[in-house]
C-alpha cells in the first residue's frame, strides 16, 4: 500500500467512518497513458477535470475527465486548432475556475516572436473554449503561467 493510500485510509478510519480501516486498497497507477506533462487538475463538484502540455501535437491541450482521480479519459482539447496568433510550444497549461467561469491560461510562440501567456475562457470545464490570445509576452519570453487569487477581489 503507497503511503498516500494508508494516510487517507487512516484518515478515513479516525473520522469513524470505517470499521475495516487497514484493508488493502488496490486501484490501478493513475498514469495516463501517452505523453502528458505539467499537468494541472481542478474539482468540479464530484468531478475533477485536467489538462496537460501538448507540446507540438496537435489538437493543442487535451481535456481529461475523472470521477475518482484514477480512472481518466480524456474527452476532448482545449483548441481543435492552433490559435491563430500562436506558432508552437503549446505549454503548461493551468485551469482554474473563477465566478462560474472556466479559464485556461497557457504558453504559446507568437508567430514571428517570442513565447507568451495567455488565455482561453468557456462557460464549462469541458468546453467549448474561446482564445483570448496573448496576455504577457516579455521580449525574452513569458513562461509558466500560475493563477493567485486575492481574496479581496472574490468578495467583490
Amino acid at each position: 500500500m503507497s503511503s498516500h493510500a494508508f494516510f487517507a485510509r487512516l484518515l478515513i478510519c479516525l473520522a469513524g467512518l470505517s470499521t475495516t480501516c487497514f484493508a488493502q486498497v488496490t486501484y490501478e497507477n493513475p498514469v495516463i497513458a501517452g505523453d502528458h506533462p505539467d499537468p494541472s487538475v481542478i474539482r468540479v463538484g464530484k468531478e475533477y477535470w485536467a489538462t496537460a502540455t501538448s507540446s507540438e501535437w496537435g489538437p493543442q491541450f487535451p481535456l481529461l475527465h475523472s470521477s475518482d482521480l484514477v480512472n481518466w479519459e480524456q474527452v476532448g482539447s482545449v483548441f481543435a486548432h492552433r490559435p491563430d496568433w500562436a506558432a508552437a510550444n503549446f505549454w503548461a497549461p493551468e485551469i482554474c475556475e473563477f465566478r462560474g467561469r472556466y479559464h485556461i491560461y497557457y504558453v504559446g510562440r507568437k508567430k514571428g516572436g517570442p513565447l507568451a501567456v495567455a488565455v482561453a475562457t468557456a462557460d464549462r470545464p469541458s468546453g467549448p473554449y474561446t482564445d483570448h490570445g496573448p496576455m504577457v509576452a516579455q521580449d525574452a519570453g513569458s513562461i509558466d503561467p500560475v493563477v493567485f487569487m486575492d481574496e479581496r477581489v472574490r468578495r467583490i
